[in-house]
């Protein structure tokens, strides 16, 4: 129910009744003689596809997962992205001189027979826009240096600790914006069962569990990209990636011909790095691994891992730590988010787009979670209150069920996963054995996430 629509009796009364099962019409198919177990299986078929199930699921079917190792994704769904978030040497001129760099997210995958459909659109989109590069755009990205500042370092990379802007250009956006809907279709006709006619609406239950799941999946990415981008603090610099995870890989990986205790492919260590002890560096990377995602600015100082200043975090690093407190708290104000003081998150960012009828007329609003949130409660509010008075006009003959809708309120903070499926649902399959359903829970580290996929 979108702001600015009229929510009348009548159709508060229906929506409340419907919350709490009051107008009910039972179906006389055997399905409907334990709709539970039903709902469960229909569940379960849709969620077992490989292409969603994430490693916080078990497969119903009692197969095994091939989920990344860093952020527990499916590793070959259609939508797999594997990329890492430190510059990648393709060709050295020499020792120190790297003379072709392969920017951080672009998957090295995408280049090659065996990718994604999503790797290999943005290797495409990548490949024909590699050059160009000024102070507004590199490559992919639209890009701004903080004033004084060079958009280069010292290798030639893109400087991004200097950037105060790093987005992708708006027309490869929308280019990854027709990936994501052609998957997301295939995966909404997999909602309905082969005998039911096409224009059946996929069963609201089953969508939801996607939606779940999917949540999962874009906060296993942040988590595994924040885990990736902290390994590369001066102290440490040990990449990760999806073939990364362990902090002894520099011990496992190291090319002998290197100076520096970095892999082949890496640029030349920071000199406070290259000062330390590898050791040292190794439980260092170990203990960064362990801090909260809500950590701000994680960096090393004295031998420890402390939180920073929020003004020189760098701006993807900041960015993904924000998306992450914005799914793991729908209700959080996005302005409250720790970030440096000249950064912005647009409303565009933050909030969806919502078509709403105002006076006749259609128009676009945006709302955040929280905006929606507030708005479902007051729908309830209003349901509750038309369920009251029909029932007092029933003179006691239907029974006042008010409380039993304003049950579903929801207060206080609550994350997207758990969101997307309603308790009411997971109270109603608990015992029908849905496997393949999320579980609330959620890794709060880096290195919890990369156990959770190592148990599968």
């Amino acid at each position: 129910m979108a702001n600015g629509s009229k929510l009348n009796s009548v159709t508060a009364l229906v929506i409340g009744a419907t919350i709490i099962g009051g107008f009910g019409l039972m179906s006389s198919s055997p399905s409907s003689q334990n709709p539970n177990k039903s709902l469960a299986e229909k569940i379960n078929r849709v969620m077992d596809n490989p292409n969603i199930r994430v490693a916080q699921t078990r497969s119903a079917s009692g197969k095994g997962q091939d989920v990344n190792k860093n952020d527990g994704n499916p590793f070959g769904s259609t939508t797999t992205y594997h990329s890492y978030t430190w510059d990648v040497c393709e060709e050295w001129l020499d020792a120190e001189t790297c003379k072709k760099w392969l920017d951080p997210y672009v998957s090295q995958h995408g280049f090659g027979d065996e990718k994604s459909v999503l790797e290999g659109k943005i290797a495409s989109l990548y490949a024909g826009m590699r050059e160009n590069k000024s102070e507004n755009q590199w490559a992919i990205w639209d890009v701004q240096a903080k004033s004084g500042q060079s958009i280069k370092d010292e290798q030639g990379r893109l400087n991004r600790k200097a950037l105060t802007k790093f987005e992708l250009k708006e027309e490869v956006k929308q280019e990854l914006d027709k990936v994501g809907k052609d998957a997301a279709g295939d995966l909404m006709v997999q909602a309905v069962d082969k005998d039911e006619p096409k224009e059946t609406m996929p069963n609201l239950d089953s969508l939801r569990a996607m939606a779940g799941s999917l949540t999962m999946a874009y906060r296993n990415n942040l988590v595994g990209l924040l885990g990736g981008l902290r390994r590369n603090a001066e102290g440490i610099e040990i990449p990760g990636g999806v073939n990364l995870t362990d902090c002894n890989v520099i011990m496992s990986q190291q090319n002998s011909e290197e100076t520096d205790e970095k892999l082949r492919d890496q640029g030349p260590l920071n000199e406070t790095t290259r000062n330390m002890d590898l050791e040292q560096r190794v439980q260092l990377c170990r203990q960064m691994m362990s801090e909260s995602v809500s950590t701000v600015n994680p960096q090393v100082k004295d031998g420890q891992i402390t939180s920073g200043d929020p003004n020189s975090e760098q701006v993807d690093q900041w960015r993904i730590r924000a998306s992450i407190e914005l799914v793991d708290n729908l209700q959080k104000d996005a302005s409250s988010i720790a970030k440096p003081a000249d950064a912005n998150l647009t409303q565009e960012e933050v909030a969806s787009p919502v078509v709403i009828s105002e006076n006749g007329n259609e128009k676009t609003i945006y709302e955040t979670p929280k905006d929606q949130i507030e708005a479902y409660n007051e729908m309830l509010k209003k349901s509750a209150q038309s369920y009251k008075d029909f029932s007092k006009a029933t003179i006691g003959h239907i029974a006042d069920e008010s409380n039993r809708i304003l049950a579903n309120q929801i207060n206080g903070p609550i994350n997207g996963v758990k969101l997307n499926l309603a308790e009411k649902s997971r109270r109603d399959l608990s015992s029908e054995k849905v496997s393949t359903i999320p579980t609330n829970e959620l890794e709060m580290t880096p290195q919890d996430l990369i156990n959770t996929a190592a148990s599968k």
